[in-house]
Protein backbone atom coordinates (compact mmCIF):
# COMPACT_ATOMS: atom_id res chain seq x y z
CA UNK A 1 0.00 0.00 0.00
CA UNK A 2 1.73 3.38 -0.86
CA UNK A 3 0.99 6.15 1.96
CA UNK A 4 1.72 8.71 -0.64
CA UNK A 5 -1.81 8.73 -1.79
CA UNK A 6 -4.02 9.77 0.86
CA UNK A 7 -7.49 10.88 -1.41
CA UNK A 8 -7.70 6.56 -1.64
CA UNK A 9 -9.85 6.68 1.10
CA UNK A 10 -12.41 9.29 -0.17
CA UNK A 11 -11.74 7.13 -3.69
CA UNK A 12 -13.32 4.37 -2.05
CA UNK A 13 -16.41 6.28 -0.18
CA UNK A 14 -17.13 8.20 -3.42
CA UNK A 15 -16.92 5.19 -5.26
CA UNK A 16 -19.37 3.09 -3.46
CA UNK A 17 -21.83 5.88 -2.88
CA UNK A 18 -22.01 6.32 -6.94
CA UNK A 19 -22.76 2.59 -7.28
CA UNK A 20 -25.21 2.75 -4.74
CA UNK A 21 -27.05 5.71 -6.47
CA UNK A 22 -27.31 4.33 -9.53
CA UNK A 23 -28.23 0.96 -8.48
CA UNK A 24 -30.85 2.70 -6.01
CA UNK A 25 -32.11 5.00 -8.75
CA UNK A 26 -32.70 2.14 -11.07
CA UNK A 27 -33.83 -1.58 -8.88
CA UNK A 28 -36.68 0.96 -6.77
CA UNK A 29 -37.01 3.58 -9.40
CA UNK A 30 -36.17 6.79 -7.55
CA UNK A 31 -39.27 9.08 -7.86
CA UNK A 32 -41.13 6.56 -10.06
CA UNK A 33 -38.68 6.23 -12.90
CA UNK A 34 -35.43 4.43 -13.76
CA UNK A 35 -32.75 6.39 -15.73
CA UNK A 36 -34.18 5.17 -19.27
CA UNK A 37 -37.91 5.93 -18.78
CA UNK A 38 -36.80 9.39 -18.22
CA UNK A 39 -34.94 9.03 -21.54
CA UNK A 40 -37.75 7.82 -22.97
CA UNK A 41 -39.61 10.65 -22.24
CA UNK A 42 -37.78 12.78 -25.05
CA UNK A 43 -37.42 10.49 -28.54
CA UNK A 44 -34.69 11.60 -30.51
CA UNK A 45 -32.81 9.98 -32.93
CA UNK A 46 -29.00 10.37 -31.21
CA UNK A 47 -30.43 7.89 -28.53
CA UNK A 48 -28.88 4.20 -29.17
CA UNK A 49 -29.91 1.06 -28.90
CA UNK A 50 -30.83 -0.57 -24.93
CA UNK A 51 -27.66 -3.02 -25.36
CA UNK A 52 -25.45 -0.31 -25.73
CA UNK A 53 -25.76 0.49 -22.06
CA UNK A 54 -24.92 -2.44 -20.49
CA UNK A 55 -21.13 -0.51 -20.96
CA UNK A 56 -21.73 0.96 -17.66
CA UNK A 57 -21.41 -2.65 -16.12
CA UNK A 58 -17.60 -2.47 -17.89
CA UNK A 59 -17.45 1.05 -16.39
CA UNK A 60 -18.25 0.27 -12.74
CA UNK A 61 -15.88 -2.75 -12.73
CA UNK A 62 -13.08 -1.04 -13.84
CA UNK A 63 -14.19 1.54 -11.43
CA UNK A 64 -13.88 -0.78 -8.86
CA UNK A 65 -10.28 -2.33 -9.91
CA UNK A 66 -9.19 1.15 -9.70
CA UNK A 67 -10.26 1.67 -6.38
CA UNK A 68 -8.15 -1.92 -5.71
CA UNK A 69 -5.13 -0.39 -7.46
CA UNK A 70 -5.06 2.67 -5.04
CA UNK A 71 -4.68 0.38 -2.15
CA UNK A 72 -2.24 -2.15 -3.81
CA UNK A 73 0.23 0.16 -5.96
CA UNK A 74 3.29 0.11 -4.83
CA UNK A 75 7.29 1.47 -5.76
CA UNK A 76 5.68 4.84 -7.09
CA UNK A 77 8.12 7.61 -7.32
CA UNK A 78 7.27 10.79 -5.23
CA UNK A 79 6.16 12.48 -8.69
CA UNK A 80 3.45 9.96 -9.75
CA UNK A 81 2.53 9.63 -6.42
CA UNK A 82 1.79 12.89 -6.66
CA UNK A 83 -0.04 12.38 -10.10
CA UNK A 84 -2.27 9.75 -8.38
CA UNK A 85 -3.20 11.24 -5.73
CA UNK A 86 -4.61 14.17 -7.53
CA UNK A 87 -6.64 12.13 -9.93
CA UNK A 88 -8.23 10.48 -6.92
CA UNK A 89 -9.48 13.79 -5.77
CA UNK A 90 -10.16 14.60 -9.03
CA UNK A 91 -12.05 11.17 -9.42
CA UNK A 92 -14.21 11.45 -6.32
CA UNK A 93 -15.00 14.85 -6.95
CA UNK A 94 -16.69 13.32 -10.25
CA UNK A 95 -18.66 10.60 -8.07
CA UNK A 96 -20.33 13.09 -6.19
CA UNK A 97 -20.94 14.95 -9.27
CA UNK A 98 -22.45 10.96 -10.87
CA UNK A 99 -24.64 10.22 -7.50
CA UNK A 100 -25.86 13.94 -7.93
CA UNK A 101 -26.40 14.05 -11.64
CA UNK A 102 -28.79 10.61 -11.23
CA UNK A 103 -30.82 12.25 -8.44
CA UNK A 104 -31.69 15.65 -10.96
CA UNK A 105 -32.32 13.73 -13.76
CA UNK A 106 -34.85 11.48 -12.11
CA UNK A 107 -36.31 14.58 -11.24
CA UNK A 108 -36.70 15.37 -14.73
CA UNK A 109 -34.79 18.42 -13.99
CA UNK A 110 -32.96 17.93 -17.53
CA UNK A 111 -31.03 21.05 -17.56
CA UNK A 112 -29.60 20.91 -14.33
CA UNK A 113 -28.63 17.66 -14.78
CA UNK A 114 -27.00 18.44 -18.23
CA UNK A 115 -24.96 20.93 -16.67
CA UNK A 116 -23.46 18.32 -13.80
CA UNK A 117 -23.09 16.35 -16.83
CA UNK A 118 -20.79 18.61 -18.48
CA UNK A 119 -18.90 18.77 -14.40
CA UNK A 120 -18.04 15.10 -15.22
CA UNK A 121 -16.98 15.35 -18.32
CA UNK A 122 -14.45 18.29 -17.76
CA UNK A 123 -13.45 16.04 -14.59
CA UNK A 124 -12.98 13.12 -16.28
CA UNK A 125 -10.86 15.29 -19.14
CA UNK A 126 -9.01 16.29 -15.99
CA UNK A 127 -7.70 13.39 -15.10
CA UNK A 128 -6.71 12.31 -18.67
CA UNK A 129 -4.81 15.17 -18.41
CA UNK A 130 -3.15 14.34 -15.54
CA UNK A 131 -2.58 10.44 -16.32
CA UNK A 132 -0.48 12.24 -18.87
CA UNK A 133 2.25 12.94 -17.17
CA UNK A 134 3.40 9.42 -15.45
CA UNK A 135 3.90 5.83 -17.27
CA UNK A 136 -0.28 5.00 -16.97
CA UNK A 137 -0.99 2.33 -14.79
CA UNK A 138 -3.10 0.02 -17.83
CA UNK A 139 -5.96 -0.36 -15.76
CA UNK A 140 -6.38 3.50 -15.13
CA UNK A 141 -5.77 4.10 -18.71
CA UNK A 142 -8.30 1.84 -20.01
CA UNK A 143 -11.15 2.85 -17.04
CA UNK A 144 -10.62 6.16 -17.45
CA UNK A 145 -10.51 6.46 -21.67
CA UNK A 146 -14.04 4.28 -21.30
CA UNK A 147 -15.01 6.43 -19.09
CA UNK A 148 -14.90 9.28 -20.38
CA UNK A 149 -15.18 8.44 -23.94
CA UNK A 150 -18.80 7.51 -22.94
CA UNK A 151 -19.43 10.62 -20.36
CA UNK A 152 -18.73 12.46 -23.63
CA UNK A 153 -21.64 10.73 -25.78
CA UNK A 154 -23.47 10.65 -23.10
CA UNK A 155 -22.92 14.63 -22.62
CA UNK A 156 -23.75 15.02 -26.54
CA UNK A 157 -27.01 12.81 -25.76
CA UNK A 158 -27.93 15.13 -22.76
CA UNK A 159 -27.78 18.16 -25.24
CA UNK A 160 -30.21 16.04 -27.47
CA UNK A 161 -32.63 15.44 -24.95
CA UNK A 162 -32.54 19.11 -23.13
CA UNK A 163 -32.95 20.45 -27.06
CA UNK A 164 -35.93 18.20 -27.36
CA UNK A 165 -37.28 19.15 -23.77
CA UNK A 166 -37.85 22.58 -24.68
CA UNK A 167 -39.55 21.75 -27.85
CA UNK A 168 -36.58 23.58 -29.90
CA UNK A 169 -37.35 24.17 -33.47
CA UNK A 170 -33.95 23.52 -34.78
CA UNK A 171 -34.06 26.80 -37.16
CA UNK A 172 -37.08 24.73 -39.42
CA UNK A 173 -34.56 21.74 -39.82
CA UNK A 174 -35.86 18.51 -39.97
CA UNK A 175 -34.80 16.27 -36.93
CA UNK A 176 -32.98 14.02 -39.60
CA UNK A 177 -30.54 16.78 -40.95
CA UNK A 178 -29.64 17.71 -37.38
CA UNK A 179 -29.25 14.15 -36.75
CA UNK A 180 -26.99 14.08 -39.44
CA UNK A 181 -24.58 17.03 -38.15
CA UNK A 182 -24.71 15.69 -34.48
CA UNK A 183 -23.16 12.27 -35.36
CA UNK A 184 -20.41 14.50 -37.47
CA UNK A 185 -19.63 16.65 -34.77
CA UNK A 186 -19.37 13.78 -32.54
CA UNK A 187 -16.72 11.80 -34.59
CA UNK A 188 -14.95 15.25 -34.81
CA UNK A 189 -15.02 15.67 -31.24
CA UNK A 190 -14.04 12.28 -30.03
CA UNK A 191 -11.34 11.78 -32.48
CA UNK A 192 -9.42 14.65 -32.07
CA UNK A 193 -10.07 13.71 -27.59
CA UNK A 194 -8.57 10.16 -28.58
CA UNK A 195 -5.56 11.62 -30.12
CA UNK A 196 -4.99 14.21 -27.74
CA UNK A 197 -4.78 11.83 -25.41
CA UNK A 198 -3.52 8.90 -27.67
CA UNK A 199 -6.31 6.49 -26.00
CA UNK A 200 -7.68 3.89 -27.80
CA UNK A 201 -9.58 2.47 -25.25
CA UNK A 202 -11.61 5.93 -25.66
CA UNK A 203 -11.94 5.39 -29.41
CA UNK A 204 -13.38 1.53 -28.52
CA UNK A 205 -16.00 3.50 -26.66
CA UNK A 206 -16.75 5.72 -29.21
CA UNK A 207 -17.05 2.94 -31.69
CA UNK A 208 -19.79 1.40 -29.28
CA UNK A 209 -21.56 4.20 -29.10
CA UNK A 210 -22.03 4.30 -32.55
CA UNK A 211 -22.88 1.20 -33.47
CA UNK A 212 -25.46 1.20 -30.59
CA UNK A 213 -26.94 4.76 -32.77
CA UNK A 214 -27.22 2.39 -35.59
CA UNK A 215 -28.69 -0.71 -34.19
CA UNK A 216 -31.40 1.83 -32.87
CA UNK A 217 -32.26 2.93 -36.64
CA UNK A 218 -31.55 -0.24 -38.55
CA UNK A 219 -35.48 -1.38 -38.26
CA UNK A 220 -36.03 1.96 -40.33
CA UNK A 221 -34.94 1.07 -43.41
CA UNK A 222 -36.00 4.17 -45.14
CA UNK A 223 -33.98 6.69 -43.45
CA UNK A 224 -31.01 5.63 -45.24
CA UNK A 225 -29.44 9.00 -44.81
CA UNK A 226 -29.36 8.63 -40.97
CA UNK A 227 -28.05 4.77 -41.40
CA UNK A 228 -25.27 5.68 -44.20
CA UNK A 229 -23.57 8.75 -41.91
CA UNK A 230 -23.43 6.62 -38.57
CA UNK A 231 -22.12 3.67 -40.68
CA UNK A 232 -19.94 5.67 -42.02
CA UNK A 233 -18.56 7.49 -38.93
CA UNK A 234 -17.85 4.06 -37.78
CA UNK A 235 -15.50 3.65 -40.79
CA UNK A 236 -13.72 6.70 -39.75
CA UNK A 237 -13.87 5.85 -36.46
CA UNK A 238 -11.96 2.67 -36.96
CA UNK A 239 -9.64 4.32 -39.01
CA UNK A 240 -8.78 6.90 -36.05
CA UNK A 241 -9.09 4.15 -33.83
CA UNK A 242 -5.73 1.89 -35.40
CA UNK A 243 -4.41 6.00 -35.85
CA UNK A 244 -4.14 6.02 -32.02
CA UNK A 245 -3.26 2.78 -31.19
CA UNK A 246 -0.17 3.81 -32.85
CA UNK A 247 0.37 6.63 -31.48
CA UNK A 248 0.13 4.88 -27.87
CA UNK A 249 2.25 2.01 -28.68
CA UNK A 250 5.01 4.69 -29.79
CA UNK A 251 4.37 6.57 -27.01
CA UNK A 252 4.88 4.24 -24.68
CA UNK A 253 7.96 2.58 -26.60
CA UNK A 254 9.41 6.62 -25.55
CA UNK A 255 8.67 6.00 -21.90
CA UNK A 256 10.96 2.66 -21.63
CA UNK A 257 13.75 4.57 -23.07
Amino acid sequence: MNKKIPSRYLVLVTTLFTLFANTYANVFKFNGYSTKDISDLYPNLFTPAPITFLIWTLIYGLLIVVVYRYFTMDKLSDSEAKVYNRVGYILSFSNILNGIWMLFWHMNEILIALIIMLGILVSLLAILFELKKVHQDLWFKSCFGIYTGWITIATIANIVVYLVSIQWDGFGKSPETWMVIITIVGLVITSLTAWKFRNPYYMMVTIWAYIGILIAHLSDTQNTLIIGTVSGCIAIEIVVLLLVMKGSLYNQAKQLK
